[in-house]
C-alpha cells in the first residue's frame, strides 16, 4: 500500500465457515467476498476455527485496490486437543453439533468469543458470516468491546431458526448494527423475524469465473451434458435431478462431494441414469466445466441466493433452476433458462430437454451487478453507514 495511503475500514471477518487454503471449495464465497473488500481499500482480517492439520495463522494473497499483492489474514482459534477439533469443515457443523458433538460446541463457542474480542479490539467493524452461531458471537463481542456489528444472512441459517431459535435469530438481528441478505427472499425473512430492514448484497462472483462479463464467451456445446455443482446434501435436489435426467435420457456431470453421494449413485444405477461424478473441484478451477455444458441445472428445495446459477450465467450457460429463494432473482424466466417447481421430476425434466442454451447468451448482462468491483464498495458502503451512526 503506498505511503500514506491508509486502507477505508478495518474489518474483523468472523466465520465458522472459512476455506481451508486458498484453493478449498468449503465456503469458498466467504474469501472471494473478503477479497472484495480487499480490493476495495479495506483491510481484512479474518477470525475462523481450527481444524486437523491447520496451522493457527495463514495468509491468504489478495489484490488491494492499486492492483498491488497484498494479503488477507486468517487467525484460527483453538477449542480442543488438535485431533477433537472436527466440529467445522464438514459442510455441516449443526449435524456434527450433536451427539458427543454436543460436548465440543461450549469450548467451540467460548474460543470463537475469546477470538473475536481480541480481534475486534484493533479494527472499525466485524461482519459475521450467518446469524448463527457467527453473528452470535460478533454482536456479544461487539458489546463488550463496543465495535459495531455487520450479520449476512446466507440461507442455511435461516433455514435453522425455527421454534426456540427463531427467537433466538430475532435477538442477533436486532442487536446487529446492520443485517446484509444474499437475496430479496432472505431480506423478506429478515423482516418477518426481526422487524429489521436488510442490505440485499449476494457473495461477489469469482474473478476466475467472470470471463463472460468481459465478453469472453464460447458457445455451448451442442452434445454438451447438464452439468450441476454443489455438495451432495439433500437440500440441493440432486435425487429429484438425476431422476428427471433418466426420464429425459440427458447425460449429467456432478460437481462436489458430501455424505449422500453413495445414496445417489445407487439412485443413478437404480433408475438407469447417464451421471459422472466428478467428486469436488477447486473454485478457479470450475470454469472449464462450465463452459463444456450445454445447460446448467439447480434443482435445490431451498437456496439463499443460487451463486452456482449466477456463476454459470456468467459463464453464459442457459440454467434451470427451482423456484425457490433467491434463484427467482437470479434467474430470469424464459430470458436466461428456466424455474420449474421444486422436486417436480417432470417439470425438471421437460425444461432439461426443451430449454434453449441460447438464452445462455443474455446471462452476463443479467448478472453483472454482482462483479466483485460492485460487492467490495456496496458492502464497505454499508460499513461507512454503520460507523457514521
Amino acid at each position: 500500500m503506498p505511503a500514506g495511503d491508509e486502507p477505508s475500514v478495518r474489518v474483523l471477518v468472523c466465520s465458522q465457515g472459512f476455506p481451508r487454503h486458498p484453493a478449498d471449495h468449503h465456503a469458498s464465497f466467504v474469501l472471494d467476498h473478503a477479497r472484495a473488500l480487499t480490493a476495495s481499500g479495506a483491510d481484512v482480517h479474518v477470525s475462523c476455527p481450527a481444524g486437523p492439520g491447520l496451522p493457527s495463522t495463514d495468509a491468504y494473497p489478495a489484490t488491494d485496490r492499486h492492483g498491488e499483492s497484498t494479503t488477507v489474514d486468517v487467525r484460527r482459534f483453538r477449542y480442543a486437543p488438535r485431533r477433537f477439533e472436527t466440529l467445522a469443515y464438514s459442510g455441516g457443523m449443526h449435524h456434527r453439533a450433536r451427539g458427543a458433538g454436543a460436548l465440543l460446541l461450549p469450548l467451540f463457542l467460548v474460543g470463537f468469543l475469546v477470538d473475536v474480542v481480541r480481534g475486534s479490539r484493533k479494527v472499525d467493524v466485524i461482519h459475521a458470516h450467518w446469524w448463527l452461531p457467527s453473528g452470535v458471537i460478533a454482536v456479544i463481542a461487539g458489546r463488550i468491546t463496543g465495535t459495531p456489528v455487520v450479520v449476512q444472512v446466507h440461507g442455511t441459517d435461516a433455514a435453522m431458526a425455527q421454534g426456540p431459535l427463531r427467537w433466538f435469530a430475532r435477538w442477533v438481528l436486532r442487536r446487529a448494527d446492520a443485517v446484509i441478505a444474499v437475496s430479496e427472499d432472505l431480506a423478506g425473512w429478515v423482516r418477518g423475524v426481526a422487524g429489521v430492514d436488510a442490505t440485499v448484497l449476494p457473495m461477489p462472483l469469482r474473478p476466475a469465473l467472470a470471463a463472460g462479463l468481459h465478453g469472453d464467451l464460447t458457445p455451448p456445446p451442442a452434445d454438451g451434458p447438464v452439468l450441476a455443482v454443489g455438495r451432495l446434501v439433500p437440500e440441493k435436489g440432486f435425487d429429484v435431478l438425476i431422476r428427471a435426467a433418466a426420464k429425459a435420457s440427458v447425460p449429467v456431470v456432478l460437481v462436489g462431494d458430501g455424505g449422500q453421494e453413495p445414496i445417489l449413485r445407487a439412485l443413478a444405477d437404480e433408475v438407469g441414469a447417464d451421471v459422472t461424478f466428478a467428486g469436488p473441484v477447486a473454485p478457479d478451477e470450475l470454469g472449464p466445466h462450465y463452459r463444456s455444458a450445454r445447460i446448467v441445472a439447480v434443482p435445490s428445495h431451498r437456496e439463499g441466493f443460487g451463486l452456482v446459477a449466477a456463476e454459470a450465467l456468467a459463464s453464459g450457460r442457459a440454467v434451470v433452476a427451482s423456484s425457490v429463494g433467491g434463484l427467482a432473482q437470479v434467474v430470469a424466466d424464459g430470458v436466461t433458462g428456466r424455474l420449474v417447481p421444486a422436486g417436480d421430476v417432470a417439470a425438471l425434466a421437460d425444461a432439461l430437454v426443451t430449454t434453449d442454451p441460447a438464452l445462455g447468451a443474455d446471462g452476463p448482462a443479467s448478472i453483472a451487478w454482482i462483479a466483485p468491483e460492485r460487492i467490495g464498495p456496496a458492502t464497505i458502503d454499508v460499513y461507512r453507514s454503520v460507523l457514521d451512526r
